[in-house]
């Protein structure tokens, strides 16, 4: 649940979230068959439009946070915190080694997070850092 831009669930919640989102990782890269795959994101994240491909290392912390639009790719490595939303245009590009961060602050009852926006058409080199709070526009590069 969310007030602003502090969530709060409670321990045990968050634990059975990671868990659950390290199975469907596992069977991801564990697949070589595309039906498998394919289930795998559709289950794991908010949304996961077609043509998406994860790089090894893919980790996130929940993985229902996040939604992806259609022709998604990254490199190797590439971390979300979605604690708060992450929202993914369509035709996007990440490098390896980047990390999106989203938590600001954590306590035993609740955090404290900002959502992220990646626009259309966006290419994220290799190792960056996308700060919370964070809107990347329409057609964007990050660069190093």
């Amino acid at each position: 649940m969310s007030i602003g831009n502090y969530y709060f669930e409670r321990i045990e919640y968050r634990i059975s979230k990671r868990v659950r989102a390290e199975n469907f990782l596992a069977k991801y890269f564990g697949s070589t068959d595309e039906k498998i795959r394919r289930i795998c994101l559709a289950s794991l994240f908010g949304s996961a439009g077609q043509n998406m491909e994860l790089g090894r290392g893919f980790h996130c912390e929940f993985g229902n946070n996040t939604y992806f639009g259609r022709d998604f790719s990254c490199g190797e490595n590439l971390q979300i915190d979605d604690h708060a939303p992450v929202y993914i245009g369509k035709n996007v590009h990440i490098g390896n080694n980047v990390r999106i961060k989203i938590l600001l602050s954590a306590g035993k009852e609740g955090y404290t997070a900002k959502p992220v926006y990646i626009g259309d058409d966006v290419s994220i080199d290799d190792n960056v850092v996308i700060e919370p709070g964070l809107v990347i526009g329409y057609n964007g590069i990050v660069k190093n």
